[in-house]
């Protein structure tokens, strides 16, 4: 009885309360919360970012699903924060206090921390073109909101005249605009 006591008071200290637009806090967290985190969102796509609270014993984990999204923390809190895209949108970086285009970031609370998750909604979809007469695989590019980028031609042993040997980026990989599929395209064979 005593440890679930023990164990309740540590859940308690160490939890996160993630505010939306209400901005609702409760008791428990704000006395022993030292620093502010804001989580933002910019971008015409959608996503979620989740919290986890490293170090904290039994601290929830929490999804913020609204952003902007806020939260005081206690002092020394290590977060790890994940971005994930919406169907139909893609994460494209963060900002702030975390930077670069990994979904995965870690901050430290040792001082008020703003960070931006930036998602874009997918513009294309990369069509599979291989094989394809250079015609219908332009077609197929314009059909998935997609723009054709390099064209170079090379001689094959085993793909046809004027047939798609190869494409970048690799088919179902959804782009933000603008988006361009690069193909390699056979000359016919050698001699």
């Amino acid at each position: 009885m005593q440890r679930a006591a023990v164990l309740i008071a540590i859940a308690a200290l160490g939890a996160l309360l993630f505010v939306g637009a209400a901005r609702v806090r409760t008791a428990a967290a704000v006395p022993d919360a030292n620093h502010h985190l804001t989580i933002g969102k910019a971008g015409d796509g959608a996503g979620t970012v989740k919290v986890v609270a490293l170090g904290l014993g039994p601290a929830p984990n929490v999804t913020c699903s609204a952003l902007p999204c806020e939260s005081d923390v206690l002092e020394g809190s290590v977060l790890t924060l994940t971005a994930t895209a919406a169907s139909g949108s893609v994460f494209v970086r963060w900002s702030g206090a975390c930077a670069g285009p990994a979904r995965v970031c870690n901050v430290t609370m040792n001082q008020d921390v703003s960070v931006t998750a930036t998602f874009a909604r997918i513009k294309c979809v990369v069509p599979n073109v291989r094989g394809r007469m250079l015609a219908v695989a332009k077609k197929a590019i314009a059909r998935a909101k997609c723009a054709v980028g390099s064209i170079r031609n090379v001689r094959s042993r085993t793909v046809k005249r004027g047939r798609v040997i190869s494409q970048a980026p690799r088919p179902r990989t959804p782009l933000r605009a603008p988006a361009r599929v690069n193909l390699v395209v056979s000359r016919g064979r050698f001699g």
